[in-house]
Protein backbone atom coordinates (compact mmCIF):
# COMPACT_ATOMS: atom_id res chain seq x y z
CA UNK A 1 0.00 0.00 0.00
CA UNK A 2 1.28 3.55 -0.94
CA UNK A 3 2.53 5.00 2.03
CA UNK A 4 0.10 8.38 1.00
CA UNK A 5 -2.45 6.54 1.67
CA UNK A 6 -2.73 6.16 5.14
CA UNK A 7 -3.67 9.78 5.78
CA UNK A 8 -6.04 9.84 3.18
CA UNK A 9 -7.72 6.52 5.45
CA UNK A 10 -7.71 8.10 8.14
CA UNK A 11 -9.25 10.93 7.17
CA UNK A 12 -12.09 9.52 5.57
CA UNK A 13 -12.57 6.87 8.44
CA UNK A 14 -13.22 10.39 10.47
CA UNK A 15 -15.54 11.31 7.94
CA UNK A 16 -17.35 7.94 8.01
CA UNK A 17 -17.50 8.02 11.61
CA UNK A 18 -19.34 11.41 11.98
CA UNK A 19 -22.00 10.66 9.72
CA UNK A 20 -22.71 7.37 11.84
CA UNK A 21 -22.85 9.88 14.67
CA UNK A 22 -25.30 12.29 13.36
CA UNK A 23 -27.42 9.27 11.75
CA UNK A 24 -27.11 6.97 14.99
CA UNK A 25 -30.82 7.28 15.84
CA UNK A 26 -31.29 5.29 12.45
CA UNK A 27 -30.65 2.31 14.01
CA UNK A 28 -29.02 -1.06 13.07
CA UNK A 29 -28.00 -1.68 9.66
CA UNK A 30 -27.97 -5.56 10.56
CA UNK A 31 -31.65 -5.34 10.50
CA UNK A 32 -32.12 -3.61 6.94
CA UNK A 33 -32.25 -6.02 4.01
CA UNK A 34 -29.80 -5.87 1.03
CA UNK A 35 -32.38 -4.06 -0.97
CA UNK A 36 -33.03 -1.14 1.58
CA UNK A 37 -29.05 -0.42 2.04
CA UNK A 38 -28.20 -0.97 -1.96
CA UNK A 39 -31.06 1.72 -2.50
CA UNK A 40 -29.70 3.90 -0.19
CA UNK A 41 -26.50 3.82 -1.91
CA UNK A 42 -27.51 4.82 -4.75
CA UNK A 43 -29.14 7.76 -3.90
CA UNK A 44 -26.28 8.30 -1.97
CA UNK A 45 -24.52 8.26 -5.22
CA UNK A 46 -26.77 10.74 -6.85
CA UNK A 47 -26.34 12.98 -4.20
CA UNK A 48 -22.21 13.02 -4.55
CA UNK A 49 -22.82 13.48 -8.14
CA UNK A 50 -24.99 16.73 -7.53
CA UNK A 51 -22.34 17.78 -4.77
CA UNK A 52 -19.76 17.66 -7.31
CA UNK A 53 -21.41 19.68 -9.98
CA UNK A 54 -23.35 22.31 -7.68
CA UNK A 55 -21.78 22.36 -4.63
CA UNK A 56 -18.38 22.32 -2.45
CA UNK A 57 -15.84 20.20 -2.13
CA UNK A 58 -16.35 19.95 1.64
CA UNK A 59 -20.09 18.82 0.70
CA UNK A 60 -18.86 16.02 -2.03
CA UNK A 61 -16.69 14.64 1.12
CA UNK A 62 -19.57 14.26 2.91
CA UNK A 63 -21.54 12.19 0.67
CA UNK A 64 -18.62 9.79 -0.33
CA UNK A 65 -18.79 9.19 3.30
CA UNK A 66 -22.37 8.32 3.64
CA UNK A 67 -21.21 6.10 0.41
CA UNK A 68 -18.61 5.10 2.04
CA UNK A 69 -21.24 4.03 5.14
CA UNK A 70 -23.38 1.98 3.31
CA UNK A 71 -21.15 0.06 1.29
CA UNK A 72 -19.52 -0.79 4.86
CA UNK A 73 -22.72 -1.84 5.72
CA UNK A 74 -23.19 -4.23 3.09
CA UNK A 75 -19.72 -5.33 3.51
CA UNK A 76 -20.76 -6.11 7.35
CA UNK A 77 -24.25 -7.72 6.53
CA UNK A 78 -22.60 -9.94 3.39
CA UNK A 79 -19.72 -11.23 6.51
CA UNK A 80 -22.52 -14.34 7.58
CA UNK A 81 -23.91 -15.22 3.83
CA UNK A 82 -23.45 -18.67 2.77
CA UNK A 83 -25.61 -18.24 0.18
CA UNK A 84 -25.49 -16.38 -3.40
CA UNK A 85 -26.02 -14.64 -5.75
CA UNK A 86 -27.63 -12.07 -3.38
CA UNK A 87 -28.81 -9.85 -6.26
CA UNK A 88 -32.23 -11.10 -6.85
CA UNK A 89 -33.01 -10.12 -3.56
CA UNK A 90 -32.80 -6.11 -4.75
CA UNK A 91 -36.04 -6.28 -6.60
CA UNK A 92 -39.61 -4.83 -5.53
CA UNK A 93 -40.90 -1.43 -5.21
CA UNK A 94 -41.46 -0.24 -1.32
CA UNK A 95 -37.89 0.13 0.26
CA UNK A 96 -37.74 1.41 4.24
CA UNK A 97 -34.85 3.32 5.65
CA UNK A 98 -32.36 1.50 8.36
CA UNK A 99 -35.05 2.78 11.03
CA UNK A 100 -38.03 1.29 9.39
CA UNK A 101 -40.02 3.45 7.82
CA UNK A 102 -41.00 3.67 4.18
CA UNK A 103 -39.31 5.96 1.99
CA UNK A 104 -40.74 6.60 -1.56
CA UNK A 105 -39.23 5.99 -4.43
CA UNK A 106 -37.75 8.05 -6.61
Amino acid sequence: MPRNALPAIALFQRDMELKLEIHSDKGEWSQASYADLFYHLKLEIDELEHALKYESPEAAQRECADIGNLAMMIHDNLGGEKDGPLFDRLDGTERTDISGSICSER
